[in-house]
């Protein structure tokens, strides 16, 4: 038996085998744990009966086939989840599935391949030990084995006994995110498939894009493949290619069993260079178009192999600016890198549906990057999502490596050595074969922008200096910075980004104010105002009744963060000290919503208009891996928090904002095109909703710019608040932004004395004051709600008419698109905008999408939700 070191890019989301049969080995497996079975993996594999064990798809972890089978109901209720025995996870499970073969004979080559275990695995097929655990193992390495000689026609039985991870293994973690998993995310974690082809089979194709200086006219496609002989006799093969109309072709010798990489370039064929390339942009900045390669293997004018990859062509620089950030252009353009944090669900349960949402989600929030730790999806699924949509993703290994609260289990000197736990030879080898497999399963999607090496540490040069020769022969025109925090690596120098929080609750006016840690300068890699609690009714469905309300700290808590972030307090002190005392769920509920909006719109705010100082902002994070209270735009249910809508607001193309540090409103463009005479209507009220002061500004806005337009004068108001409410409008009298603030006479006072700053946040010693919002006059908003044409086959879209009939301003008003039948909310769902503050007498036009399917056969109705609606 000969085994091959492959990266399974055949077997991504993004390529398919036309001539070679790929069974997805997905469906019909049978688990149990080993403490359950009197047999061996050989018995186990030569088709023994399995069918009392538990029902499971691949890939699933233990817990996740447990739950599906109803061994554990609602596990992420309440404290449920600390409920289950984790005696039962520190033992080997067993994974057994029995699968058919068609048309296979002595011609045939097979191979099999997993993606991912987590964390060793024992593999039988067919009554034969595969591979053992001394060499399956890692949970980042992938795992390819040719298994001809022990394939059959007809039934084959696959077995594969799972070892869980334990204390000092290099394995995935939800670190301060979420619980520890029970089972630590033990199982087969990614796909299983068995690939068969004739005598050549094609692997790893790759195509990288070149671009002569800064022209962006023509790119020249380098394209490498490795081929392989799986026949004992020497073989003449062709292997053509196809993109569009292009084509090209080239015949090859192979010795026996002979695996060899080769390459396409425009040198030996000039059909290669692409002119006037459809380029792939990025969110915001253009159309992600993308291309696709057919590579096929003939012999004999007999196809033996097709490969088929999609691809963009695109242009990826770095550079630093006079200040030391690292910055990021695309196609020769730079950008403000705008993220958040992904992770996985905490099952790793996550489907197509549930990762479509979310990136869909992302793209709605106008965000252009989502920043991948130690959590990259179980198929590359997810990436060529980022690729369709159009965002960036920034992809690295876990903090989980780099302390000894989480990893354990292992001696070593976090201050002194510095470099975290790959310390030793033998687990810079795993970690290196991580990267390297890791570097061949994405690198095709122009989505992958960046590489970090580590999180909050530097890997030891040795190692780096591997990462480096990867990249070289891998993936030559990859992006590499050493960490994502401010370090100075003596192999690739200055990381030039920056991670020294907040993390917690800090107000409106840090961003702006801030020079020392967090604030709207370089490039944050993961930062946020701390806590976005949900809206209620995920509240609802995560917590027992007799949680609700007064606040029960033991599961509130249980629900928030862990170790540092284990509770809200930062969050709720200035909530209840800026908007009053809370009287009930639904009252927290609607201003922890106020607060949220007003918190994240800022953060991004700040990091657009302070543009070129600042490069790259990531909120963290995007979205959470079970129902919680703590970082996350929409929640674990997808249901959107105000959170979104303000990180939405703050990432409008067109910007009209207010510096909440300089009291001055700016202007930003972050498109490609230039504006001729906007208008900006700059208009302050009172407390009572009267004009005090109004302003139009007429400017000139080009691409990529930002301008100062105005300083505002402090207003005193007898209530303590007053209002500003901006506004842009084009020549046509279309308004291209808008964009509405309550701002507070008293005002939020940050503790200056940087000594008692932290990585977590900065202390506040006196909150603004803004109790009056809970006394505004009453408003009353009639509104209008019909389909209008269909988007497209797959999209429905309603209009939505707002109007304030009264004098007062109507506040913070949240719409609903809801399923008539049981009054539940239509998830998930795009919304142009939501919590929404209308101007006296203001009628506004909203619209929302959603996929047809969850509209069919249902009557839809919206329910509008305000804090100052009769």
């Amino acid at each position: 038996m000969k085994k091959i070191k492959l990266s399974l890019l055949l077997l991504c989301a993004f390529s398919f085998l036309a001539n070679a049969q790929v069974i997805e080995i997905k469906k019909n497996w049978k688990l149990q744990a080993q403490d359950k079975i009197k047999v061996s993996g050989k018995e186990l594999s030569s088709q023994s009966d399995v069918s009392t064990w538990y029902n499971a798809t691949v890939p699933q972890t233990v817990m996740a086939a447990l739950v599906e089978n109803g061994v554990y109901i609602d596990p992420y209720f309440s404290d449920n989840i600390s409920k289950i025995p984790t005696a039962q996870f520190e033992q080997a499970w067993w994974y057994v599935n029995t699968f058919t073969v068609d048309n296979f004979d002595t011609t045939n080559a097979a191979t099999l391949f997993l993606d991912g275990i987590n964390y060793k695995a024992n593999i039988w097929l067919n009554g034969k030990l595969i591979a053992d655990s001394s060499k399956t193992k890692g949970v980042f390495s992938t795992f390819d084995y040719v298994v001809t000689e022990h394939i059959t026609k007809g039934k084959n039985t696959i077995a594969v006994q799972i070892f869980p991870p334990k204390a000092g293994d290099f394995t995935m973690g939800f670190v301060d995110w979420a619980p520890i998993p029970p089972d630590k995310n033990m199982g087969i974690w990614r796909e299983v498939k068995l690939e068969i082809n004739k005598k050549i089979g094609i692997h790893h194709s790759f195509v990288n894009p070149t671009f002569k200086k800064s022209s962006l006219d023509a790119s020249s496609l380098v394209i490498s493949t490795e081929i392989t002989n799986f026949s004992n006799k020497p073989q003449d093969a062709v292997i053509k290619g196809e993109i569009d109309k292009i084509t090209f072709s080239k015949k090859f010798h192979l010795a026996a069993n002979e695996t060899r990489k080769i390459f396409f370039n425009s040198s030996e064929f000039p059909q290669l260079v692409i002119n006037k390339p459809k380029l792939w942009w990025p969110n915001g900045l253009g159309e992600p178009n993308m291309y696709k390669l057919k590579l096929t293997a003939e012999i004999g004018n007999q196809k033996s192999d097709e490969q088929i990859v999609d691809f963009g062509i695109r242009k990826l620089e770095q550079y630093f600016n006079d200040k030391g950030h690292r910055g990021y252009k695309v196609n020769n353009q730079p950008i403000l890198i705008k993220g958040g944090g992904w992770v996985d669900a905490l099952f790793l349960e996550n489907t197509t549906a549930y990762n479509t949402a979310q990136v869909q989600y992302t793209k709605d929030m106008g965000l252009n990057c989502i920043r991948f730790e130690g959590f990259w999806g179980t198929s590359p699924e997810i990436y060529s999502l980022c690729d369709k949509y159009g965002l960036l993703a920034m992809v690295g290994f876990s903090c989980q490596w780099e302390w000894h609260d989480y990893i354990g289990g292992k001696t070593f000197n976090e201050e002194e050595d510095g470099f975290g736990a790959v310390l030793e030879k033998h687990e810079m080898d795993l970690v290196a074969d991580y990267f390297l497999d890791m570097t061949k399963w994405l690198r095709n999607h122009p989505s992958v922008f960046a590489w970090l090496g580590g999180s909050d540490r530097l890997h030891k040069p040795e190692l780096e200096k591997r990462y480096l020769e990867i990249i070289k022969n891998e993936n030559p025109d990859a992006l590499y910075c050493g960490a994502a925090k401010s370090k100075v690596s003596v192999v690739t120098g200055p990381t030039g980004v920056k991670m020294e929080g907040p993390y917690d609750y800090v107000p409106p006016m840090y961003w702006y104010t801030d020079t020392l840690r967090g604030g709207a300068f370089g490039f944050n890699t993961e930062t946020g105002p701390g806590p976005q609690p949900p809206v209620i009714e995920s509240m609802k469905k995560m917590l027992p009744r007799s949680s609700w309300w007064p606040i029960d700290t033991t599961l509130w808590n249980f629900h928030s963060g862990r170790h540092a972030f284990k509770d809200m307090e930062r969050f709720n002190k200035p909530l209840f000290e800026r908007y009053g005392n809370m009287y009930s769920l639904e009252d927290y509920c609607t201003w922890s919503q106020v607060q949220s909006y007003e918190l994240m719109r800022p953060m991004f705010e700040a990091f657009v208009i302070n543009q070129p100082k600042t490069t790259g902002i990531v909120q963290w994070m995007l979205n959470s891996a079970w129902p919680e209270t703590f970082w996350q735009l929409y929640d674990y249910y997808l249901y959107p928090t105000g959170a979104f809508y303000g990180c939405k607001k703050a990432n409008q193309n067109i910007l009209v904002a207010y510096n909440y540090g300089n009291q001055k409103i700016y202007l930003a463009n972050e498109s490609l095109i230039t504006y001729k005479n906007l208008k900006t209507d700059i208009t302050i009220y009172n407390s009572e909703s009267k004009v005090i002061f109004t302003k139009s500004i007429t400017s000139n806005s080009d691409a990529h710019s930002v301008q100062e337009l105005l300083q505002i004068t402090e207003q005193k108001d007898p209530h303590g608040i007053y209002f500003i409410s901006l506004k842009v409008t084009n020549e046509l009298k279309q308004t291209l932004s808008e964009n509405f603030y309550w701002i507070s006479n008293k005002k939020d006072k940050m503790d200056p004395n940087p000594k008692n700053a932290s990585w977590i946040y900065t202390p506040t010693i006196e909150n603004g004051d803004l109790k009056y919002l809970r006394n505004l006059p009453k408003s009353k908003v009639n509104y209008t709600f019909e389909e209008v044409k269909q988007v497209s086959g797959t999209r429905k879209k309603y209009k939505v008419i707002l109007e304030n009939t009264t004098s007062n301003i109507s506040f913070f008003n949240q719409i609903t698109l809801k399923n008539k039948s049981n009054n539940e909310w239509i998830l998930p769902v795009s919304w142009s905008d939501n919590y929404i503050s209308l101007l006296p007498n203001e009628k506004k036009e909203i619209t929302v999408e959603v996929d047809a399917e969850q509209v069919q056969n249902k009557e839809v109705f919206i329910e509008l939700k305000g804090t100052n609606l009769e």
